[in-house]
């Protein structure tokens, strides 16, 4: 077995693994069945294991194409064209492991709390419908007292959560 490191920023990442898949612009040819996908998030410093269970696709440009469209959260189509569609694809991958922050900040939010969030929410923003910069934002802000329960946390584009800027709505 082997572990295999990939970083991400929090909008890409929860999302591709919301449907249990990895997408990468990167060659996955090293990556065998066994091995764990270990993806740190560069936003939140939470790192999660992903075991593969099934060999990585190359994909033509055309399924490519279409594997971007099914992931809802990619709306721009230059800059789907620029990372090549995602050509490479891990499906099935099994959560192995989650590593907290060993000092998670107040706002930190777990992937768990994430996903069921983003799925709950659609992948778009709560208050315009929008797909693009996404951000989780505490409907109740922590310097409130608000908490980091799915109850509490919310999908924003980032002009409203800039608008929102602390108030409660």
């Amino acid at each position: 077995m082997k572990v295999h490191r990939r970083s991400t920023y929090q909008s890409g990442a929860d999302a591709m693994l919301v449907s249990q898949s990895w997408h990468s612009s990167a060659p996955l040819d090293k990556v065998q069945v066994g091995d764990i996908l270990r993806v740190k998030n560069k936003d939140t410093l939470e790192v999660v294991d992903w075991k593969v269970t099934q060999p990585p696709a190359r994909l033509s440009e055309a399924e490519a194409r279409e594997e971007w469209v099914k992931l809802s959260f990619f709306r721009d189509s230059r800059r789907a064209q620029r990372f090549g569609y995602f050509p490479y694809l891990l499906q099935n991958l099994e959560k192995v492991r989650e590593y907290p922050p060993e000092k998670p900040a107040a706002r930190y939010i777990p992937s768990e709390v994430r996903v069921r969030v983003w799925i709950r929410d659609g992948g778009k923003c709560k208050s315009c419908g929008s797909h693009t910069t996404l951000q989780f934002d505490h409907v109740i802000p922590v310097s409130k007292g608000g908490s980091n329960t799915e109850e509490n946390i919310e999908l924003l584009c980032k002009p409203c959560n800039q608008q929102k800027a602390g108030r409660i709505m």
